[in-house]
């Protein structure tokens, strides 16, 4: 397109703004697409403006523009990234547009041109400036967000919701999403909160996604040729031979298997998505055994040129600990791994490897779907189900599209390949519905605490810091389907009324004979499931009896839940699998020896054959099901006369005066729908009763409980910070009433700064096993303190219960000999001897306590302060200290528009 006719778009727009849309496109190397001149031609009509396009599709460009005007207009402008590893590299791709000059990096652990026109930096950086140095944003006229569907992080998500709440109405906002199912939602929020605000979507992927299943020897695609939305028959056949047990051979392949299988079909470079640090590992050592090389000699002498100096600040001792060797050998082959236990220098090069396609294999956990620029030919998912900590769950069409969305480059690939490994327990029309559905909600986390609290109130009156909370998403959210139940409610208790009027009977009260009918029944169904439990517990033929609709117990984690049979697959005696919807919303297929027999089916519920319960918002009515039912079911009982047995009732049914009513059966079916609609409507309002507290109740609940201990007063509607107050308000953590009481309470005054951060560790570290919160390898001093720092805790969780809130958490000291260790000059090798901590889980808690020692050292506390001081530097060093250096290589353009 010339360049005069892509202007023509913006012609209505004054000289001055065509000439800087102009210079803007001037710089690229491509044309944009419609989506894209939509989002500026909104832009520069003085919106903020929320995009949500698939990953791949050059959303970003939209925020470079802004970056760009906001330049041209005289205005600081900031790009904020939900991780550091993405803020790195989007501080390179700037450097690259804008100039070393004109662009900072701001991410906590790095400070580069702090105070330049553009600056990048992650969320948490930006919503602690508007809390603690607001004269630093005054001049700010645009903010970027990426990700900003990030906001559903359930441990994060609330920053970015502080931040569009609390950041000033001038500053305008361009939020970048991946394509979402409630964006209108979304955007009607973002016009209450932030003004004019314009959302543009684009669903087409710039490079076309196909889908195979891969086996030992074939890709197959997923579906038909001839009928997008139905199975490949080969599919089909491909599942049936293997339950029939007609295969010769397994067509399960192995991972040297299905590498050869991509590199034969030529869809390398490619990322193999593996939901386990463990498996990430094993698959590189895996191959390397294998003697394989996706190298050609020229592209091993380019890596090992590329990475000569990288692991310079690594030392000699350090260097065999993180297995450095066999990283590169990995490496020169073409295979790497990348996963939160590898220390950032190996991820950040891995990164750069794969960008240049000089890395063939990557062996991923699903982190780096979040953002990294990584896109491959093809994208390998080695199974549906990955573990969330407390049981597997099927992947979610949302997360499936953001993993296989790393799959085919822009400019380079005529379309990306999303590869599934077969895996004969799959159940193939659930990778159907997972390929075919686009729900991804964005899901508001945003509830607010103690920190937050303090600085909402402190320069505000209540009923103002009440109001800024009540324009969370979450409040918006909550409000409209409150509106949209109660609504239901109102029209269902409308209908009840005009159902009784078709239960008049001239023969006498049909009321009294229809619940008489209803005991009757419920007496039969209890004695005919009483009956069926001993059939089971004498004979085991519960697997006869469950059907799609059942509601069953099952033991998972050493507890008991309730789930609805969603599909029964009857296979030879003593195998049917039951695919069942669980009351915690997960989902996924149990054997007959899973479920509780002796229990047997608890109850029915109706189910529709044709429910795709991949759909979280599916399971998450089922769920809320099984939690009502138990309910209607106690309010049955409850209802059930037991002075009759079941003879007794019948005689007296058949006695009564409507039994003879010519319109018996008629009365019966109006009785029959009133009694399935007051289920109904006990159901709705059940849910509506105990939906989330308001936000500015549960404000209310957090003052009363800082009111009682003494952090602030309450006077005529205004907060009144006590002293102990301004140490909580500048503690930016999730355990950040729990650390400022160890403060106030003067339990670390004796510490060193050796002991200091073992002790601020238990703050920090979150185990990915069951660990003793106390381990037995404590010195007796740091034992002490963490007997008294866990007391503390129970103290406030149990006064957190009387006000029905739920922040604080047991402190965990798993990591704080190896921390204080650490501190006294200790080697990584002997940090990590004989421990299961991956290094990049000590280096990232290290990172983060030192943030925290930092956070402790401004309080200006006399002796806690200095010594959180000397730990910083004590802490600061080796690998913890590692920032990313930027390379001439790096600063090369790279598809910088994906």
């Amino acid at each position: 397109m010339e360049h005069h006719e892509k202007l023509s778009y913006f012609k209505e727009f004054a000289q001055k703004d065509r000439t800087i849309i102009s210079d803007f496109l001037q710089s690229l190397k491509f044309d944009i697409d419609q989506f894209q001149r939509e989002a500026i031609r909104s832009f520069m009509s003085g919106n903020s403006v929320l995009v949500a396009a698939p990953t791949g599709s050059g959303k970003t460009i939209v925020g470079e523009f802004a970056l760009h005007a906001s330049l041209k207009f005289g205005q600081r402008s900031f790009y904020t990234t939900p991780i550091k590893a993405l803020s790195n590299q989007k501080y390179t791709d700037l450097v690259e547009r804008f100039g070393s000059e004109k662009v900072g990096l701001l991410t906590g652990d790095n400070s580069i041109n702090g105070d330049a026109q553009i600056v990048v930096m992650t969320t948490e950086v930006l919503r602690n400036m508007i809390y603690q140095d607001p004269e630093k944003i005054h001049d700010l006229g645009v903010v970027v967000m990426d990700e900003v569907h990030f906001l559903a992080d359930k441990e994060r998500g609330v920053v970015w919701e502080e931040i569009l709440i609390l950041l000033n109405q001038s500053v305008k906002i361009v939020a970048l999403s991946a394509t979402v199912s409630n964006v209108e939602d979304f955007a009607e929020w973002l016009n209450q909160v932030r003004g004019s605000c314009t959302f543009v979507i684009e669903e087409k992927r710039p490079v076309p996604l196909s889908q195979v299943i891969a086996t030992s020897h074939d890709l197959i695609a997923l579906v038909s040729p001839d009928n997008p939305g139905k199975l490949n028959q080969n599919v089909i056949n491909l599942y049936k031979r293997n339950h029939s047990h007609k295969s010769k051979e397994s067509d399960v392949a192995t991972r040297p298997e299905l590498v050869e299988l991509l590199n034969k079909n030529a869809l390398l470079p490619a990322i193999f998505f593996i939901f386990s640090r463990k498996g990430c590992q094993q698959a590189v050592e895996n191959l390397q055994k294998t003697g394989i090389k996706l190298t050609s000699p020229e592209e091993r002498s380019e890596i090992e040129r590329l990475i000569q100096n990288r692991f310079n600040d690594i030392s000699a001792a350090d260097w065999g600990t993180l297995d450095i060797d066999s990283w590169i050998d990995a490496a020169r082959r073409g295979i790497g791994s990348h996963h939160a236990g590898l220390i950032p220098q190996l991820k950040e090069i891995t990164e750069s490897l794969f960008q240049k396609g000089l890395m063939k294999v990557v062996f991923a956990t699903e982190t780096l779907a979040v953002g990294v620029n990584m896109p491959a030919k093809s994208v390998v998912l080695e199974r549906m189900d990955k573990w969330n900590g407390d049981s597997h769950e099927y992947l979610t069409p949302g997360e499936f599209t953001q993993l296989t969305g790393r799959a085919g480059r822009r400019g380079i690939d005529n379309s990306g390949v999303a590869v599934i490994a077969f895996h004969p327990d799959s159940e193939p029309r659930f990778l159907l519905n997972l390929v075919s559905s686009r729900t991804f909600e964005i899901n508001s986390r945003f509830t607010p605490k103690y920190n937050m609290l303090l600085n909402l109130s402190e320069h505000r009156s209540i009923t103002a810091t009440k109001t800024l909370l009540n324009k969370s998403f979450a409040q918006f959210v909550h409000e409209k389907s409150s509106k949209r139940l109660r609504t239901r409610i109102t029209e269902e208790k409308a209908a009840l009324k005009s159902y009784s009027k078709n239960l008049v009977c001239d023969k006498g009260n049909f009321e009294s004979y229809y619940s008489m009918i209803k005991q009757l029944t419920d007496r039969e169904r209890e004695e005919s499931n009483n009956k069926k439990r001993r059939n089971t517990l004498a004979g085991n033929n519960l697997a006869y009896l469950i059907k799609v609709g059942s509601v069953v117990r099952l033991r998972i984690s050493g507890k008991f839940l309730s789930g609805v049979v969603t599909k029964v697959n009857r296979e030879r005696r003593g195998s049917d699998t039951y695919w069942i919807v669980l009351e915690n919303q997960d989902s996924r297929k149990f054997r007959i020896n899973e479920i509780d027999a002796k229990m047997g089916i608890v109850s029915e519920l109706i189910i529709n054959r044709t429910t795709d319960f991949s759909k979280r918002e599916n399971r998450k009515y089922v769920s809320e099901a099984l939690k009502n039912i138990e309910i209607i079911n106690k309010v049955d009982k409850n209802n059930l006369d037991h002075k009759f047995n079941i003879d007794e009732l019948r005689s007296k049914i058949r006695k009564h005066e409507s039994h003879k009513c010519n319109d018996l059966h008629e009365h019966l079916r109006w009785a029959e729908k009133k009694d399935k609609l007051q289920k109904s409507v006990l159901s709705l309002e059940l849910g509506y009763n105990t939906s989330v507290m308001s936000l500015s109740n549960k404000c209310d609940e957090i003052l009363r409980l800082l009111t009682e201990i003494d952090y602030i007063g309450i006077k005529d509607d205004q907060v009144i910070l006590q002293n102990k107050s301004f140490i909580l308000k500048e503690i930016h953590s999730e355990q950040d009433l729990l650390i400022s009481e160890t403060i106030v309470r003067g339990i670390l005054d004796d510490c060193d700064s050796d002991e200091l951060p073992a002790i601020l560790s238990s703050f920090i570290y979150q185990p990915r096993r069951d660990e003793y919160e106390i381990p037995n390898n404590l010195s007796s001093k740091i034992r002490d303190k963490a007997k008294d720092i866990t007391a503390l805790a129970n103290q406030l969780v149990a006064t957190e219960v009387k006000y029905k809130i739920e922040y604080v958490k047991t402190p965990h000291f798993g990591i704080a000999e190896q921390m204080k260790k650490w501190a006294q000059g200790e080697s990584l090798q002997k940090i990590l001897r004989n421990s299961d901590l991956a290094a990049g889980d000590f280096v990232r808690n290290a990172k983060q306590i030192t943030d925290l020692l930092r956070q402790i050292s401004r309080l200006k506390i006399d002796k806690v302060s200095k010594a959180a001081s000397e730990s910083v530097a004590k802490i600061n060093r080796g690998v913890v200290a590692y920032e990313p250096t930027i390379y001439e290589e790096d600063l090369e353009e790279a598809n910088s528009f994906i």
